[in-house]
């Protein structure tokens, strides 16, 4: 192990970052903080603007996401949530909302 590993900060698979819309800070949560597949409103400590986060995982590859949104978002807009890794939209069961397997309207 090099000098510079015992340096190197050691990240916590339990926790979530969430990204403000407003100005980019971000906070880290523990997962049991977390409200699953509820659209939340929060405040951020640094700018102080409120924003609205959806937390969920993904029903095909189990990632977990979060989402913001400057304003409170519509039903479409959270409908229109698709995964970070696998493209799977929020609320499909397994793949029947991944992106290539759709017709884009």
């Amino acid at each position: 192990m090099s000098g510079s590993d015992l340096h190197d900060p050691i990240v916590d698979v339990d926790t979530l970052s969430t990204q403000c819309p407003h100005c980019g800070a971000q906070d880290d949560d523990s997962f049991e903080a977390l409200d699953n597949e509820t659209v939340v409103t929060l405040r951020c400590d640094a700018c102080r603007m409120p924003f609205h986060r959806l937390v969920f995982e993904c029903s095909h590859c189990t990632e977990e996401n979060v989402i913001t949104w400057p304003g409170r978002p519509t039903a479409e807009q959270v409908a229109a949530a698709r995964c970070s890794v696998c493209d799977t939209r929020f609320g499909c069961d397994d793949d029947d909302g991944r992106l290539e397997d759709q017709l884009l309207e």
